[in-house]
């Protein structure tokens, strides 16, 4: 999920879910977010056993996004140098699954309770990761639930918005 660009890490991810397909032939991969920095997706795939199970879109609607995250094994996010993580907080509040790296941007609305969090975007580390997602129901289930538990905290845009006010307030008073 998002605009597609190196700290998203494209090439492990892809990598990673060839391993893990291999084993699961039902699996597909689903890239979503304009490519602007031309990372060659349909290239990397076309090398990988999986690469059919592969499908890039530049863009999905709110509706057709939340009912994709519902329904979805998980959101596999290897992202780095990330700010404030729209798609996984979209992810979490949907009540799917994350995999994604360790970050501080999983310290802002407790969102580290409720995801796997790798130290870094090694393929073997997101294989594993997926895989534990994919074949472990419970892991599955207990993510689901502290995702929704985590997200109904997460506050609204109004509240949002008034801290970002309030905060810019003070340091124009200063």
């Amino acid at each position: 999920m998002g605009k597609l660009s190196p700290r998203r890490h494209l090439p492990e991810l892809l990598a990673a879910f060839d391993r893990v397909a291999a084993d699961h032939p039902d699996l597909h991969l689903l890239v979503v977010g304009p490519n602007t920095w031309n990372i060659p997706v349909d290239e990397i795939a076309a090398g990988l056993a999986s690469g059919p199970r592969v499908r890039r879109v530049d863009y999905l609607d709110h509706e057709t996004l939340a009912a994709l995250y519902r329904a979805s094994i998980a959101l596999a996010m290897p992202t780095t140098k990330e700010g404030w993580s729209i798609p996984i907080r979209e992810a979490l509040a949907c009540g799917c699954p994350v995999v994604t790296v360790e970050g501080p941007w999983l310290d802002l609305d407790r969102a580290r309770e409720a995801v796997i969090s790798l130290p870094e975007p090694a393929v073997e580390l997101l294989a594993e990761a997926m895989r534990r997602v994919v074949e472990d129901t419970g892991t599955r289930a207990d993510l689901r639930e502290r995702g929704l538990r985590v997200a109904a905290g997460f506050p609204s845009h109004e509240r949002r918005a008034r801290t970002v006010i309030d905060l810019l307030a003070e340091i124009a008073a200063r």
